[in-house]
């Protein structure tokens, strides 16, 4: 088993607060615990605003449950995750090994909104579906993606 983690804090009027882990453990419900465990230290323990979850496909089947039991064991205001052929974490890269990197990061006033948008095809061009027509977009927000490379357009 192979653990790495790292922390950062940017210093700013709002402390942000971000942290990361990663765990090659056999076992998915281990990886998560000991990635999940090491962030939190360096995120100070506090609970994280946003965890992002980045797991190898080839834990299969435990990929659901262990997803479930991610979020009773993560407090945090918003948990996101995806399937990875290779998972990043500071500065490893981990395939073929199984492996499961947390991100997280402590968010003081950000105004979090988890949204799903589905690019389709019309006769008009290309057009985002789910994107909430009161939503505005303010010159200093920023947008994280977890998105298909091949089906979903960059530009």
């Amino acid at each position: 088993m192979t653990t790495t983690h790292s922390s950062s804090e940017t210093q700013t009027h709002q402390a942000i607060r971000c942290s990361a882990a990663a765990s090659t453990a056999s076992s998915l419900h281990e990886a998560i615990s000991t990635a999940y465990q090491e962030a939190l230290i360096d995120l100070g323990d506090d609970s994280p605003d946003l965890v992002v979850v980045f797991i190898s496909a080839a834990y299969g089947e435990e990929i659901r449950p262990a997803m479930e039991s991610l979020n009773e064991l993560a407090p945090s205001r918003y948990l996101l995750g995806t399937t990875a052929e290779a998972v990043l974490a500071n500065n490893d890269e981990y395939e073929p090994p199984p492996a499961i990197s947390i991100w997280m990061a402590k968010l003081p006033n950000a105004e979090i909104i988890p949204l799903t948008l589905e690019y389709s095809q019309t006769a008009d061009g290309g057009t985002f579906l789910g994107w909430p027509d009161d939503l505005a977009w303010p010159k200093e927000a920023t947008m994280l993606q977890l998105r298909h490379p091949f089906s979903f357009p960059v530009d």
